[in-house]
């Protein structure tokens, strides 16, 4: 680890003041741009500033894209971290090898000014703040501890009444490397919605029905969609690293047949980044 002078401050000052401009430049999308943000998952960089940028779906379910940008930070002390991914800030508390534990919060932001005609013509969906806990584990190779194997399970609940349900998520993740200067990851989870979320984000009011022409629908509680994300990491020194990957959602469910997807959107959501990464 690189001991703190006054040349290595500005420069990470500078970074930072850069994110901050970078992300102000783009439009906010209406879903996580923290899947955006492709970084290394090991020990060797307890601390990470970067940025990362691609396309996401216009709002959860639309197939049309808009350009989203999200700032990485981790600042980590022997196994506990804070962790902050674009609109998601987690840190895990316990100082231990392999469990994880510690609380979640995160901005989800609304659905205002989408560019399909008839959604946008449907009631605004205020930001939305979820609170929870994030429990998981980590297998290291013992050899190499760019090999690694763990998993998370993450229960959130909005508390500003945006949708005023709750959002329950389980993923697991694989870490090899393909050479010295490249890294290979996947991660795949499934989501489950609560009815508040998953009518607040895919039903259809009466008045909305009016309003946009699309067809009421109300969604029930149940899992919303299934993703998988494979991702390279390239390490250019031993501080800077490029992120790269492609995340594929598959909707389910309510989710899958709203009229907000089957009508005006597609089951099949696509998330593609690149992420800029500076450690220490």
């Amino acid at each position: 680890m690189q001991s703190w002078t006054l040349k290595t401050g500005i420069r990470r000052g500078l970074l930072i003041c850069g994110l901050i401009a970078a992300c102000s430049a783009l439009k906010l999308p209406q879903v996580s741009a923290s899947d955006l943000v492709f970084a290394p998952d090991t020990t060797n960089f307890p601390n990470m500033i970067g940025l990362g940028a691609g396309l996401v779906p216009d709002y959860e379910g639309s197939d049309d894209y808009t350009p989203a940008a999200g700032p990485l930070l981790r600042l980590g002390w022997d196994n506990r971290y804070l962790l902050l991914r674009a609109n998601s800030l987690s840190a895990n508390l316990l100082d231990h090898p392999v469990l994880r534990l510690g609380p979640t919060a995160t901005l989800h932001l609304g659905r205002n000014d989408v560019e399909d005609a008839a959604v946008d013509l449907m009631e605004d969906i205020d930001t939305g703040l979820e609170l929870g806990l994030t429990v998981g584990f980590d297998f290291v190779n013992q050899v190499n501890e760019r090999i690694r194997f763990g998993g998370d399970v993450e229960i959130a609940h909005d508390v500003l009444d945006a949708h005023g349900g709750f959002l329950a998520q389980a993923s697991l993740h694989y870490w090899h490397p393909l050479a010295i200067w490249l890294d290979f990851g996947l991660v795949g989870g499934i989501v489950y919605g609560s009815k508040d979320y998953n009518d607040t984000y895919f039903g259809v009011s009466a008045s909305d029905a009016a309003r946009s022409g699309l067809s009421s629908f109300s969604a029930d509680a149940g899992f919303k969609d299934v993703r998988l994300a494979p991702m390279l990491v390239a390490h250019f020194s031993r501080d800077w690293h490029l992120g790269m990957g492609v995340m594929i959602k598959q909707m389910l469910g309510d989710a899958a047949d709203s009229p907000l997807v089957d009508d005006r959107g597609s089951e099949t959501q696509f998330l593609a980044g690149a992420s800029v990464i500076y450690s220490w």
